[in-house]
């Protein structure tokens, strides 16, 4: 306690004041016990501010009640605010800032609350102080929210609430509030550097991610004495996200997942955000955890993704009886912790350590639902393998050690660098009987097919070359009847010039909902992120008017996409994965919508990337002819 108030500097005076306040009356004494708690746990709590910041939260303020676009609000701040926000950035520590008068509402209101309410009999004060009295989820702005949101959820709980059941009291206050249709959810935020907003703002303002609604709807209970809070991914398992949702402490004491917003309801004895691939899972905590590594780690430093204090691994909670032992291999000098990695698209990121003992590293508590782990040691602020990748696979229970077999070699056929998720598949499928057309006459009366789409084409661009040399004024691309006409890129060439496509004015459909970012000259941009999107679902279709008769002989188009297919024209390189890091099996120019390479070793673990644009790449491995995704 005494390190808090020296750290609080010149407002040491504001803490004591409310120490002091809470120590005049025995009846207070679990007051003071909590505000100890606060105070000693405050140093590590801070916020960020700076003018930019401000100025972009009030654009997206116009986003939430939609004044303004979003691509108009990110483009607004990347050319005017970000530039200058990391220089003018300042940290606010709380201990430096923080009332007196501040700290003793926060208490006395979740006091009240945890006494008032028919399931706080049932609360522990361990749990009251972790999952109800703190005041602030994670590292956003102060400002008193305590009692805006308990008003909002009281109102509820009047008229529609008897008993003490809390999951119960969630459902209703989750349909009536969290769920209302004017949050505007959106992934983008983090661009602008717009990462933490205060619960004053979220608010007024129903806007952002996972995180910001985790955080609101976490307001939003504890406001009302119900213990909750957020369990996260450090690294998600299939991509470069990572991830968090929310979880109730019920009466029972039993821990119940949810995602606010979400019409899925928190049970009890089932995890209801099982859906997603967890890997490993933490749990936000108000307290300082003890860092259990620090003390048992040989070395000098640990990796950044295990070093927060304010973390507890509940892993546990979610996968209580999956575990794995693994030799290590090379063990370097002085080195006694191997990690448990996870792939962001780019690098290995530790989620969990172990001891080495005996040569062997033993991790508990982990999803082994189709997953590659890779153990490796921390070595200059970088993973070394430890062992090939694990891939483990949830219907046989057991693992697959990836290990390069280089006696026996693949010839491979690489169609995408990342994974293919449903819905892309669906978006290529719809181009399935779609009809390249043409005519000379505007309502394309007497059409000719130059092309139907007979199979499902590649992700990326497909190159048609006509056994006819057409001549038409106008050409479309039409979608066979009951579906919409959804395309990425629709090009059409002359003979003349093989290279670049025929100009003309774009024509056909409105688009879907009016959307101006569906509008047909999306179709004709180059870009294979936008598309063309029709509000017809029966001759639906997009096209050109050439102004003039002109000469066709081939056809380019592309489906709607992620463009993480292989692109013709783009410089891609193949690598597998060794005991050494990553080796490359040599750089390729695509020709056309797929490459091949020779000289790959059998069973090992492999990730092509693009070398000319993006960033999202998958590990891989190749087996019966075909990339399984990891």
């Amino acid at each position: 306690m005494e390190k808090a108030l020296i750290f609080a500097g010149d407002n040491r005076v504001e803490l004591e004041k409310v120490l002091y306040h809470y120590n005049q009356c025995v009846a207070d004494s679990l007051k003071y016990k909590a505000a100890h708690f606060l105070i000693r746990n405050m140093p590590d709590y801070y916020s960020y501010y700076s003018p930019e910041n401000d100025s972009i939260k009030d654009l997206y303020q116009a986003v939430a009640q939609k004044k303004m676009s979003e691509d108009v609000a990110i483009e607004v701040a990347q050319k005017k605010f970000v530039p200058f926000l990391e220089r003018n950035q300042k940290v606010i520590y709380d201990s430096h800032v923080i009332t007196a008068s501040y700290l003793i509402r926060n208490i006395d209101h979740a006091f009240g609350m945890w006494e008032k309410q028919p399931w706080g009999k049932y609360i522990k004060f361990e749990d009251f102080c972790e999952y109800i009295l703190p005041y602030r989820v994670a590292f956003e702005p102060l400002s008193e929210w305590r009692e805006t949101y308990a008003e909002a959820a009281e109102q509820i709980l009047d008229s529609l609430f008897i008993g003490s059941d809390v999951l119960q009291a969630y459902k209703l206050i989750n349909e009536n509030i969290i769920m209302k249709p004017d949050w505007f959810f959106t992934i983008r935020t983090s661009s602008v550097g717009l990462f933490d907003m205060s619960a004053e703002y979220m608010w007024n303002n129903r806007i952002g991610n996972c995180w910001n609604r985790t955080y609101f709807t976490t307001y939003l209970l504890r406001s009302i004495g119900i213990p909750c809070g957020v369990d996260y991914l450090k690294q998600a398992p299939k991509s470069a996200t990572n991830h968090c949702w929310s979880f109730i402490v019920d009466t029972t004491g039993l821990t119940c997942d949810f995602e606010g917003g979400d019409h899925r309801m928190p049970i009890r004895d089932r995890f209801v955000t099982f859906y997603e691939l967890k890997g490993k899972i933490y749990r936000k905590m108000f307290a300082s955890q003890k860092l259990q590594l620090e003390e048992v780690n040989q070395e000098k430093g640990i990796p950044f993704s295990l070093s927060d204090k304010h973390e507890k691994d509940v892993s546990g909670e979610y996968f209580p009886n999956e575990r794995i032992a693994v030799r290590c291999e090379n063990i370097p000098k002085r080195t006694n912790i191997a990690y448990l990695c996870l792939f962001n698209n780019s690098e290995w990121i530790p989620v969990d350590w172990a001891e080495i003992k005996d040569d062997t590293a033993r991790f508990e508590h982990m999803d082994w639902r189709n997953i590659v782990y890779l153990v490796g040691y921390y070595k200059e602020g970088r993973i070394i393998p430890a062992a090939p990748p694990i891939l483990t696979t949830e219907m046989a229970k057991h693992t697959i050690s990836a290990r390069p077999n280089m006696q026996k070699k693949n010839k491979m056929r690489l169609e995408r660098k990342y994974t293919e998720a449903p819905i892309i598949i669906f978006l290529r499928d719809l181009l399935l009987d779609g009809r390249f057309q043409g005519s000379n006459s505007p309502d394309f009366k007497n059409t000719i097919d130059m092309h139907v789409i007979t199979q499902r084409p590649p992700g990326s661009y497909l190159t048609v070359k006509l056994d006819t040399v057409y001549k038409f004024r106008y050409v479309r691309f039409l979608a066979r009847d009951g579906i919409r006409s959804d395309i990425s890129e629709v090009e059409f060439y002359s003979p003349s010039d093989s290279v670049n496509p025929l100009k003309g004015i774009p024509m056909g459909n409105p688009p879907v909902d009016g959307d101006n970012s569906h509008r047909m000259e999306m179709a004709f941009d180059g870009d294979p992120l936008t598309c063309y999107a029709s509000a017809n679902l029966n001759n639906a279709w997009v096209g050109l008017d050439f102004g003039k008769k002109t000469e066709i002989n081939k056809i380019r188009f592309a489906p709607r996409g992620d463009d993480n297919s292989v692109r013709e024209g783009d410089e891609y390189e193949l690598k597998y994965l060794s005991m050494d890091g990553w080796v490359s099996l040599g750089r390729q120019t695509a020709r056309t919508y797929f490459l091949e390479f020779s000289g790959g070793p059998d069973k090992a673990l492999y990730l092509l990337s693009n070398l000319t644009r993006g960033r999202e790449e998958r590990p891989f491995t190749y087996e019966n002819d075909t990339q399984v995704w990891w």
